[in-house]
């Protein structure tokens, strides 16, 4: 019987009734998977487009399904996973130098992708809070109405503030919870208490639901609604 040898010196034996170890995603015996993808990804480096296909055709469902946990859009996801693989084609001899595996490589690119693409969204939305703010000052240096466009910049900045900050959250992962203080908070625990606080935002100093019927009535000219009769 083999072994490895410990720190004092013994010798470590597996069981001869263990079992291999079994990915939960039920793909089987993960050592011997992650053997048999090493000679793909070789192959697919030397021009193999076969070997490629069939590392996608391992790969293409556990990314998506990745990407899909991500967005929560399906089209978005699938176009996404198409992104990836094209991207992989170009970085496949630096992943074959490496001794990674294929998947953990891929959903490293997948997330790569992803964050890319919200952070992107993210900073389209806070240009366009910025114009909203500036045509806000602008009437209201002017001495034209801008009860409506306040408004619509108020409910805009609180609920994309609590988006950015979950999305914050998200990229973070458990250091995210960590407050100021502790010797692995990220970003000096910043995060965790802006998240924390923007919660309060879209009620403080008038609520979302009032500013959007503040929108309407001012902005948009529509009739106010009914009250209830005492």
């Amino acid at each position: 019987m083999t072994g490895m040898e410990t720190e004092d010196g013994g010798a470590s034996h597996r069981p001869t009734d263990a079992r291999a170890v079994v990915c939960p995603c039920r793909h089987g015996d993960v050592a011997v998977e992650v053997a048999a993808q090493r000679p793909l990804l070789e192959q697919a480096v030397a021009g193999d487009r076969e070997a490629f296909a069939r590392l996608y055709d391992v790969q293409v469902e556990g990314v998506y399904r990745y990407l899909l946990a991500w967005t929560g859009d399906r089209p978005a996801a699938a176009e996404l996973t198409g992104l990836v693989f094209r991207s992989a084609l170009h970085w496949l001899p630096v992943t074959a130098e490496g001794e990674g595996e294929v998947g953990a490589w891929v959903v490293a690119m997948a997330r790569d992708a992803v964050v890319r693409r919200c952070l992107a969204h993210a900073a389209t939305e806070i240009a366009a809070l910025r114009a909203l703010f500036y045509r806000a000052a602008w009437l209201i240096e002017r001495g034209l109405p801008a009860t409506g466009e306040v408004s619509a910049a108020k409910v805009m900045a609180d609920e994309l503030g609590q988006r950015v900050l979950s999305l914050g959250m998200e990229l973070l992962g458990p250091y995210g919870v960590l407050r100021a203080g502790s010797r692995w908070a990220r970003l000096r625990g910043e995060i965790e208490h802006q998240y924390q606080t923007s919660w309060g935002h879209t009620l403080a100093g008038g609520t979302s639901e009032i500013q959007r019927t503040t929108i309407a009535v001012r902005a948009l000219g529509l009739p106010a609604e009914p009250r209830s009769k005492a």
